[in-house]
């Protein structure tokens, strides 16, 4: 069984937001929640994305938009680790239509 690389662009972009872990998952909740979508992440689930476990496509976006909205940036799916999603070969939200 080989072992899970860290996220290291994830990594990144967490820690130039300065969140805790706990800031992470509520910022993606709230965005959830604004797409009609609500979600019910905790800190657990952030630590794991961050230990390279990959977020499910549509949790990648509410990922990157929280970061977006935090850095004032678009966020690409290369910078934050994720591939590129199978609908689109240049991905790059800064903040998705509301």
């Amino acid at each position: 069984m080989s072992e899970r690389e860290p996220n290291e662009g994830l990594e990144r972009l967490f820690r130039e937001t300065g969140w805790t872990l706990r800031q992470l998952a509520q910022e993606v909740n709230r965005i959830g929640t604004e797409r009609g979508t609500p979600q019910k992440y905790r800190e657990p689930s952030a630590h794991q994305w961050l230990r390279g476990h990959m977020p499910k496509e549509a949790a990648r976006l509410l990922i990157l938009e929280a970061f977006a909205r935090k850095l004032g940036r678009p966020i690409t799916h290369v910078e934050a680790g994720f591939p590129l999603p199978a609908d689109e070969s240049n991905a790059c939200l800064g903040t998705l239509r509301r």
